[in-house]
């Protein structure tokens, strides 16, 4: 994960898988939220919401997408 993206940068949840998900469609123009939706294991809807700052996110959703970015961010850790 870049270092930019990091919690202290971000004020919200909202902001920080915002910061994520722009960081992944630097990386691949064609990223949507379609994909990032999936990648969380969320519905498209709600991702749409919550960047849109129309709904928070729930603690248990919160945790299931932290649980996937853990696993995402060891995934690409080269050691």
């Amino acid at each position: 994960m870049n270092p930019a993206v990091t919690r202290a940068n971000f004020q919200t949840p909202a902001e920080l898988l915002r910061g994520l998900y722009l960081e992944r469609k630097k990386h691949n123009a064609a990223y949507s939220t379609r994909a990032f939706a999936r990648d969380l294991g969320i519905s498209q809807t709600l991702v749409s919401l919550i960047l849109n700052g129309k709904r928070h996110l729930t603690v248990k959703q919160a945790a299931q997408i932290s649980i996937l970015l853990i696993d995402d961010m060891l995934d690409a850790d080269p050691r």
